[in-house]
Order: C-alpha cells, then structure tokens, then sequence
C-alpha cells in the first residue's frame, strides 16, 4: 500500500501545481501537454482526481503505514 500512497502523494502535488500554474499564470499545463479535451488530457484528470479521493478515504491508515502521528 505504501506504493500506492506515494503515486497518490505524487498526482496530488502534479495536480496543485496544475492548478496554481492556471491561477497565477493562466496556463494549464496538463493541456498544453496532451492538448485540450483529449483522452490523456481526461485520463490525467481522472487520476488526479482519484489520488484525491485516495487520501481523503485512506487518510487514517496512511498515518498508521507511515508511523506519523
């Protein structure tokens, strides 16, 4: 599982990037790389938005693999 909260961990800090690159520069990233409305483009999404869902439901058990307190 420790594998599995790592990507989660990763996908979430590309997604706050993501998105502090489209709030202070007006550029999203994620389309200039696989264009707007692509499938990469939605895929990219999608496992943003699954990471984020990952840590919300795994948050718990996360601190307790990790030893953080």
């Amino acid at each position: 599982m420790k594998v599995i909260d790592i990507i989660a961990s990763i996908l979430i800090v590309l997604a706050g990037l993501s998105w502090g690159l489209i709030g202070l520069a007006d550029t999203n990233i994620v389309e200039a790389l696989f264009g707007a409305g692509t499938t990469a483009t939605k895929v990219t999404y999608i496992l943003f938005f699954l990471a984020a869902v990952w840590h919300a439901v795994q948050w718990r058990q996360m601190h307790k693999r990790w030893g953080v307190k």
